[in-house]
């Protein structure tokens, strides 16, 4: 017998635009936007909140709509762009946003901010 042989996943370069610049990554299709963001990326100010996709701990703005990076496949961002926390804090956008993101966050009390984690 054989021994079983594992597959890496399918890799492809999908491009968007990250925090306003050009950003293509080599990753899986289905991989969710919150891995490729923390883990590949090192942005860390998206949080893993419940792993429910309930308390939008992990929200990022796609094309200017709130979206969960928890829930969000990196391929369906191609072409579209993305923007994280550390965005807006280098745009002096935070305080002008995160009233939006708080108000429209249904468990105000699962909500993790950066500084927390």
């Amino acid at each position: 017998m054989r021994p079983a042989v594992r597959r890496k996943p399918l890799q492809r370069t999908i491009s968007f635009r990250l925090n306003g610049k050009p950003h293509p990554t080599d990753t899986d299709r289905e991989r969710m936007l919150l891995r490729v963001l923390r883990c590949d990326l090192g942005l860390t100010g998206t949080n893993f909140g419940r792993r429910a996709g309930l308390c939008r701990a992990c929200s990022v703005l796609v094309d200017n709509e709130t979206v969960r990076a928890c829930a969000t496949p990196v391929g369906s961002l191609e072409s579209r762009r993305v923007l994280t926390i550390e965005g807006l804090s280098r745009e002096g956008g935070c305080v002008r946003c995160s009233g939006r993101f708080w108000n429209d966050t249904p468990s105000r009390a699962a909500f993790a901010r950066p500084e927390w984690s």
